[in-house]
């Protein structure tokens, strides 16, 4: 949910278009809570007609790539009162300026863009001659965040937690010290969920942090399961004869290299 405070202006020749017209535009998903009296100015031979007003309204942002990612801001200014055929918005970019003082954080306007057109909606499907539409214009502002902090924080530990546990795969096989290592990182990745879950916005599909996180979490799990494995079988041979032991020792060893360079290689 946002707010925003803003002027809003209508430039057109005069006697084209009544006063009661212009002022019935809305904001799309949003509420006007407040909306001066028109401000009115005479410009050659064109009217400007302006209103300062406070809206808040709701828009939609696609969190897919969080934590690194920009967002574009899409404010939908329509009329629903006119029809396309009666009322035309022309917009330019440069017609949309934004303060120096915007109050959204760490979260910095780099682009803006402008369309116009109509919105429309058919009464019968597929008959066009049924079509009906109003005029609208969309402003579009693209923000990127600044602040590393969110990423850094999210990221590293599950690096490091990661490095950890492939740190385990050169340690003597079986040994307390692979399983100290794997031991505390495996169940930190794993409960490094309720972090990302506390820092992450709300959305309804995955995001980058999320696919991140899914596979550290698998390759973990196949670090675990293989030293588990590895436990299992030096357990079995640990009473074979020496050259039967040394043997399966040695297969064990190549299987924990391939393992190092499959998680590696991932």
């Amino acid at each position: 949910k946002f707010h925003m405070n803003c002027v809003v202006w209508f430039r057109f020749p005069v006697g084209t278009n009544s006063l009661n017209t212009i002022e019935q535009f809305s904001i799309q998903s949003g509420k006007i809570k407040r909306k001066s009296k028109p401000i009115v100015k005479i410009t050659g031979e064109d009217v400007v007609v302006s209103f300062n007003i406070l809206v808040e309204f709701v828009a939609h942002l696609n969190h897919k790539h969080f934590p690194a990612s920009g967002h574009n801001l899409n404010i939908i200014l329509e009329n629903r009162l006119v029809s396309q055929n009666e009322l035309v918005f022309d917009a330019e970019k440069e017609g949309l300026r934004l303060s120096d003082n915007l109050l959204a954080g760490s979260w910095k306007p780099i682009d803006k863009s402008v369309e116009t057109g109509y919105i429309k909606s058919d009464l019968v499907e597929e008959n066009k001659t049924m079509e009906i539409g109003y005029p609208c214009v969309v402003f579009s502002v693209k923000f990127l965040n600044h602040d590393f902090r969110r990423f850094v924080t999210l990221y590293l530990p599950l690096f490091l937690l990661l490095f950890v546990a492939i740190f385990s795969l050169f340690a003597e096989l079986g040994s307390g010290s692979q399983g100290a290592l794997v031991g505390g990182a495996v169940p930190g990745i794993i409960f490094y969920r309720l972090v990302i879950n506390s820092l992450s916005p709300a959305s309804e599909s995955l995001t980058k942090i999320d696919s991140v996180y899914f596979l550290l979490v698998a390759l973990a799990l196949i670090i675990l399961f293989f030293y588990a494995y590895t436990l299992l079988v030096l357990k079995i041979i640990k009473d074979l004869p020496k050259t039967v032991y040394d043997k399966r020792l040695l297969s064990l060893e190549k299987q924990n290299e391939i393992l190092l360079y499959v998680v590696l290689l991932t």
